[in-house]
């Protein structure tokens, strides 16, 4: 039983001072002075944390608690869990978990963009209607119906974008060469 406890005991050590050492690691990653971390976690509600604190956690002479823990990785932007592993393979779950983020992100500034297209769509149409409400000749005479006829064969275009036709036009130009129009 004693080798047990031992054991756990030495796993427990362990992780304390990784959580110690990435707390380090992701301050000084933000640029951040051990003042300017103490700042943050008093902006956060934990009264009385100073830069003396954040010093002797980062040297292991100072336990932190539980939810003191969960504060420095809130304020870290990282997750307990994460701040209890190595610190490279903290590093590495840190980077994951900032790309999957990103990921997320940008999937929703595609439904974003995709909204967007279609109200452009919208817009673009009505306005293709208003150019086709006057005549040609009226354009003609104003000098203007070359210019005219090529938006709107442009705008005629645009209008069968959908967000399918998009994706399928990415995908046979993946090698980041898309067309301008």
């Amino acid at each position: 039983m004693m080798d047990y406890h031992a054991d756990h005991q030495a796993v427990y050590q362990a992780e304390e001072s990784q959580f110690a050492e990435n707390v380090q690691r992701l301050r000084e990653d933000r640029g951040w002075s051990q003042g300017e971390l103490a700042r943050r976690m008093v902006a956060d509600g934990w009264e009385g944390f100073h830069q003396t604190t954040i010093s002797r956690i980062e040297k292991g002479q100072r336990p932190v608690r539980l939810a003191e823990a969960r504060g420095l990785a809130r304020v870290l932007g990282s997750q307990i869990g994460i701040m209890t592993a190595p610190p490279p393979e903290s590093a590495i779950l840190e980077s994951l978990a900032s790309e999957i983020g990103m990921m997320r992100l940008a999937r929703k500034r595609i439904y974003v963009g995709f909204a967007t297209l279609e109200e452009q769509r919208v817009r673009l149409q009505s306005l293709i209607d208003k150019v086709e409400e006057i005549p040609q000749e009226q354009w003609e005479r104003l000098g203007i119906w070359d210019a005219i006829a090529q938006m709107v064969v442009q705008a005629s275009h645009m209008q069968k974008w959908t967000p399918a036709t998009l994706v399928q036009e990415m995908m046979e130009h993946r090698h980041g060469q898309y067309p301008e129009t």
